[in-house]
């Protein structure tokens, strides 16, 4: 990705709702110690690609690696200013930093089905919990964490935080996307059947994928525009200003899961598949791809050269 623009208020966010609940998470492991805060974690900036789709999803499909190791059903992703990359662990209810160099070390613990990720504008890191139904907020630095919204919520897969600092939540089985306040309490911004995730571009407008395979803006007055259809199970996605990623998680048993990128007028560019349920998809500021797939030990990492 070429030519430099720097988009602030953008957050790229992760999780994915499920058609049937995931296996039972496998028993918590203690707290990680907290490693400092991360270096002005709001927004993940990017720099937008210089090419099409087509020619971006056939450089990134050359291009791939894995980024960590001994993971245990990654399933959201965000990032720092630093390049820190932040997965959050399904079965074993954490979430992991991941450094450049792909080294992992633990940086908050205790969560039932931690799924999506977003970062607040102070570093605080918001997640989304799944299997206790609840918004939680760690504490800049990791380790200490608390309830941010703990009812009226069913299934929470995906936060986000626009430019304004304002907090919406794809509340996957109560089929909307929730505001959050500050205090915790909720309100309904959309009504979205089947809601999945949810990016920001740099207009404050929602980007959001639907299981049952629509690609969805909603404009801050809360109008929608249908971008595309037809792409089933369609979970993660990321905003450029010129293409989206999405990923789609395929089939419990199936592993058919995929990336591919989705110009704006609906076309879709194959990247890679399959992935072993994928979750999660992420830009990062030089306009690489990284993927949290929950069948993997690892996250995907794919670059356009």
């Amino acid at each position: 990705m070429r030519g430099i623009i720097a988009l602030a208020g953008i957050v790229f966010l992760v999780g994915c709702g499920h058609s049937t609940r995931p296996a039972i998470p496998a028993p918590r492991v203690g707290p990680g110690p907290a490693l400092g805060p991360a270096p002005s974690a709001f927004p993940a900036l990017v720099v937008p690609a210089a090419r099409s789709a087509a020619d971006a999803a056939a450089a990134y499909a050359r291009n791939t690696s894995v980024v960590g190791s001994g993971m245990s059903g990654p399933n959201g992703l965000a990032i720092d200013a630093g390049g820190n990359l932040y997965e959050s662990d399904y079965y074993r209810g954490t979430v992991t930093r991941v450094t450049p160099s792909g080294e992992t070390s633990p940086y908050a613990s205790g969560f039932s089905g931690p799924a999506g990720l977003a970062f607040m504008p102070d570093g605080s890191l918001l997640v989304a919990c799944y299997e206790s139904h609840q918004l939680a907020r760690i504490q800049p630095g990791g380790g200490a964490h608390r309830p941010l919204a703990a009812s009226g919520l069913q299934n929470p897969v995906w936060p986000a935080v626009d430019g304004r600092g304002r907090i919406f939540l794809a509340d996957y089985n109560n089929n909307r996307i929730a505001r959050v306040a500050e205090d915790g309490s909720l309100s309904t911004f959309a009504s979205v059947p089947g809601v999945n995730a949810i990016a920001v571009d740099s207009q404050d407008a929602l980007w959001v994928t639907t299981w049952s395979g629509e690609v969805v803006r909603l404009s801050p007055d809360g109008s929608r525009m249908n971008v595309a259809s037809g792409i089933g199970s369609a979970c993660g996605i990321a905003w450029s200003p010129s293409y989206l990623a999405v990923v789609t998680y395929g089939g419990e048993n199936s592993r058919n899961g995929s990336l591919l990128l989705v110009d704006f007028s609906g076309r879709t560019y194959p990247v890679a598949s399959p992935l072993d349920r994928a979750s999660s998809v992420l830009f990062d500021r030089e306009g690489n791809l990284y993927t949290a797939n929950i069948g993997d030990t690892g996250l995907r990492k794919f670059a356009l050269r």
